[in-house]
């Protein structure tokens, strides 16, 4: 019986992900343009406010913090959660050289 080649399917998948964050991507890059021209400030003005601790109090700061971890939290496992085909198919082609009787160390 014939299967189709589900690294294929899963390279197209990833890519079609890929594409789709990109987009996503793009639409808050526009809307966070468009809110920061609203009010009338720019890109590099806001992180140079950000980026001096002495205009927040300990408690802002410490807020901060704690949502930078989530936001690196999750956006480590959503990236994990995303596998590589291609790289995936290459470990493969690296297993086929082995023998089976022997052990595979990188």
């Amino acid at each position: 019986m014939f299967y189709p080649d589900s690294s294929e399917e899963k390279t197209l998948h990833f890519e079609r992900r890929l594409q789709e964050e990109k987009e996503r991507f793009d639409e808050i890059t526009c809307d966070v343009e468009q809110q920061l021209s609203g009010l009338g400030i720019t890109k590099e003005q806001v992180l140079l406010l950000l980026s001096d601790k002495d205009n927040f109090t300990e408690k802002d700061l410490n807020q901060i913090e704690v949502l930078r971890r989530d936001l690196d939290r999750s956006l480590g496992r959503s990236e994990g959660a995303i596998s590589d085909p291609r790289r995936a198919k290459k470990a493969r082609s690296e297993l086929k050289d082995i023998n089976r009787n022997w052990l595979f160390v990188r």
